[in-house]
């Protein structure tokens, strides 16, 4: 009972949060939609710049489907306060068209989720591709609502015939150029889709920025026929940020120099104020349209090509850190056989008596007669031997335990963790393979036998000491007929 009324109490909290953030949403877009009509030219309710609509579909892309109804309450709320000024038409006529609008302002929205939803496991803002993808069905959303408002105002009468490709044009556009503006920033701030910012330049860029921005204030200031060539300047100087910035900061300072542009141009100044009323509109949705993506598809080409000096570098990165790695096993192994050298062991066991309570077993093994091997069947056959015996005695060890090459025919077995007796059964067990299973090569049978001295580690006494032990056992076993293991 205790967890049921739990989860419902769980529950209950989500609903409720669920439903506060998109009032939340819905007042933004309604706030917005009030600060975007500021941006109106004289004379008209038109304008060049819809923020509502970047809001709500960077909201949908960063938190999902469920935040819709917030963009049709503020969509709804939106459309009702700008209608109701218009005292031609009726209330009844009010509701009905700012609902149709609102599902149109939604359903932009909810296309442009749709779509990008495929790609919502890739920084889409790290590939070509995928923004020019955004950037179309941004576009296209814009088009399908601009038709639906349009065709609404027309059909009850708001706009006249003559009106519709002024309203369609800023309406698309006007959503079209609102979403390249907002929704970077909303994307690039919640899933921090970007690279460290530069701090050691931070305030070189910071000087920048604030400069470059009061250049373009001022230019707006001249009216000539000659400024009309200054916003075209900003380009290369834009490239500039966008290659130095992160990903945040640059669409920030894309809508700053936006804001001076459309500042400016709606009080009659500026190069783009002296063509007049729909050009004009024309001429500031091409500019921001042009400097936001094109911007965009440079900041993310030049992303693309960071990421590819990023994985080039790792790559070379990981093949050095690989040979690295190879070279110090080669240089802790013997070339021929494998097994350890005589540097890595001693390493090996030196690292093992600063232990405390250290316990291991010592063995030399000593092939016998591998002179007469040589001399017999060849030099090319003593490696076949070496490596061999080298292989039977390296399958019967446990993991704990190494083999290393001491020098010429000699081994040095380290039974590290295991009893006196525990090491003579391997070493006895060793012994009996190689007399029961010879090496065959080249369809000759090459009988050999190994004779060894086993000694265990007696706690505080000099290593030296325990090899000299293991010395005399093996002397013992050639003088006693080879072939066996002699314990000290």
């Amino acid at each position: 009972m205790y967890y049921d009324k739990q989860s419902r109490n769980s529950n209950l909290f989500k609903i409720l949060h669920l439903i506060t953030l998109n009032l939340f949403l819905g007042i933004s877009y309604f706030l917005f939609s009030k600060w975007s009509l500021l941006f109106h030219f004289p004379g008209s309710n038109v304008t060049p710049l819809w923020l509502p609509s970047g809001l709500s579909v960077g909201f949908i892309l960063v938190f999902g489907k469920r935040f819709l109804p917030g963009v049709f309450l503020g969509a709804y709320l939106a459309n009702y306060y700008h209608l109701s000024s218009n005292q031609l038409i009726g209330f009844r006529y009010i509701l009905y068209i700012s609902f149709l609008t609102s599902l149109g302002n939604t359903f932009q929205s909810y296309l442009v989720f749709i779509v990008m939803e495929r790609y919502s496991k890739l920084n889409w803002m790290f590939h070509l591709k995928v923004v020019l993808i955004f950037l179309m069905i941004a576009f296209l959303s814009g088009l399908i609502a601009g038709l639906n408002g349009t065709f609404l105002l027309y059909h009850y009468h708001i706009i006249p015939i003559e009106k519709i490709a002024i309203v369609l044009y800023s309406w698309c556009m006007g959503d079209f150029v609102g979403i390249i503006l907002i929704s970077p920033i909303l994307y690039s701030y919640f899933r921090r889709e970007d690279f460290q910012f530069q701090k050691k330049y931070s305030f070189e860029y910071l000087i920048s920025i604030l400069s470059l921005l009061l250049i373009v204030f001022f230019i707006f200031r001249i009216e000539s026929e000659a400024s009309k060539i200054f916003p075209f300047l900003f380009f290369p100087i834009t490239l500039w940020v966008a290659f130095r910035s992160r990903q945040f900061y640059f669409h920030i300072f894309i809508l700053l120099l936006s804001g001076i542009v459309l500042y400016e141009s709606i009080n009659q100044r500026g190069p783009f104020a002296m063509l007049g009323g729909f050009h004009s509109i024309l001429c500031i949705n091409g500019f921001i349209t042009i400097l936001s993506s094109t911007m965009l598809i440079i900041k993310v080409v030049l992303n693309e090509r960071e990421i590819s000096c990023f994985h080039d570098r790792e790559d070379a990165y990981n093949k050095i850190q690989s040979l690295l790695l190879k070279l110090k096993e080669e240089a802790r192994t013997d070339y021929l056989t494998g097994a350890l050298n005589r540097r890595a062991l001693d390493e090996l066991i030196i690292n093992d008596l600063k232990k405390p309570n250290i316990r291991f077993c010592i063995a030399i093994v000593d092939i016998d007669n591998f002179k007469q091997i040589n001399d017999i069947y060849g030099h090319l056959i003593g490696d076949e031997i070496l490596k061999y015996i080298t292989q039977m005695i390296d399958q019967n060890l446990d993991k704990e335990h190494s083999i290393c090459r001491w020098g010429g025919d000699e081994y040095l077995v380290y039974f590290k963790n295991s009893s006196l007796e525990n090491s003579e059964n391997i070493m006895n067990t060793v012994i009996t393979t190689l007399v029961e299973n010879p090496l065959v090569f080249n369809d000759k049978t090459i009988p050999a036998k190994i004779s060894i001295g086993l000694t265990e580690y007696r706690e505080g006494e000099m290593i030296e000491e325990c090899f000299k032990r293991c010395d005399e056992g093996l002397y013992k076993a050639k003088l006693l007929g080879k072939g066996r293991v002699i314990v000290l």
